[in-house]
């Protein structure tokens, strides 16, 4: 063990001389000499004799210390590093987008309402809750004492009234009959329907006379009749009565210069209805013979008299069907 230590520290004086020899051969003596280049290229390190050897293979395998024995053999100890490695750790919880839910809308449930007892009262509401007012808008013709007609207008020069929706007839007029029909909408709700499935006109012989307020018309039907239109827009109708055999042609009046007295079956129902007279006046012109064209409805009629050079809109009273309202349209059959 103390040869051990010898040899150590003669290894370690060796090692020291040459450090020192080292340093000083760094400078130049005052000769100039460089000591370096006189070093030794070798330096003999001591060897170890076989018995040193032998002592050192024979070292104790445990050292005591401080009374407790420890392995004499040297474990090297291992340092650990660790360096410091960047984790990224996923989340765990995934988040989820929310998603709208639709609403669910309750369907509305009808409510019936209680049925109640029929009654009189209610009869009436329920009347008044569906009528219809007649249309006002019927333009009355007015004839001229030349035969012209006259059409009254709005005096602030509107629409003398808003339509109304037609009536569904199962048959429509032929020729300008079925023309005003599809002009007038309204009209079927005021005359009804064409009579006949279908309807059929009827050729008529016929006269016509213009008076200072009127004119009157005759048709050749069984029984012949007159139509005495007044030029407030109302009318009657008359039997012709006249018989050539009985009745005189004319009264025997002498009228003003250029007026005339009515003969045969207009005379006789001038003559013989003093309101007639007086509503009329005289006859403006001589009666004349034409053709009309009729068609009966259900309350009224439409007739056609190229003498006129239009269309008559009969509407009948509901209650006297000898009365009634009438209308001129543009027009001919």
């Amino acid at each position: 063990m103390v040869d051990m230590k010898k040899q150590t520290l003669t290894l370690i004086l060796i090692i020291v001389s040459l450090l020192i020899v080292a340093c000083d051969g760094s400078d130049d003596d005052d000769d100039g000499v460089n000591l370096i280049g006189t070093l030794p290229t070798e330096v003999q390190l001591p060897t170890t004799s076989p018995e040193e050897e032998t002592a050192l293979a024979n070292l104790p395998t445990d050292v005591m210390v401080g009374g407790a024995t420890l392995p004499a053999t040297l474990t090297p100890t291992e340092t650990t590093t660790t360096s410091a490695t960047l984790t990224v750790t996923p989340s765990s919880t995934i988040t989820e987008t929310s998603t709208r839910t639709p609403t669910i809308t309750p369907t509305p449930t009808a409510t019936t309402s209680p049925t109640q007892p029929p009654s009189p009262l209610n009869d009436l509401v329920a009347l008044a809750l569906v009528f219809t007012p007649l249309p006002t808008n019927i333009v009355l013709g007015l004839p001229s004492p030349t035969g012209a007609v006259i059409i009254p207008t709005p005096a602030n020069g509107g629409s003398l009234a808003t339509p109304i929706p037609a009536q569904s007839c199962p048959f429509l007029p032929s020729g300008g009959f079925g023309t005003v029909l599809i002009n007038n909408p309204d009209l079927p709700l005021q005359i009804g329907c064409p009579v006949g499935s279908p309807p059929t006109v009827a050729n008529l012989s016929s006269a016509v006379q213009n008076f200072q307020t009127g004119q009157m018309i005759w048709l050749d039907a069984t029984p012949g009749q007159i139509y005495v239109l007044f030029n407030d827009g109302t009318f009657q109708i008359f039997n012709d009565t006249y018989n050539s055999a009985v009745d005189p042609e004319n009264g025997g009046e002498t009228p003003p210069a250029g007026l005339f007295e009515p003969m045969r079956g207009f005379g006789k129902v001038w003559r013989d209805n003093p309101t007639v007279r007086s509503a009329l006046g005289w006859a403006t012109d001589n009666e004349q013979g034409t053709q009309t064209v009729s068609l009966i409805f259900d309350r009224g009629r439409m007739l056609s008299t190229p003498a006129r050079g239009d269309i008559l809109i009969i509407f009948n009273d509901s209650i006297d069907l000898a009365r009634g309202t009438w209308q001129s349209t543009p027009g001919q059959f």
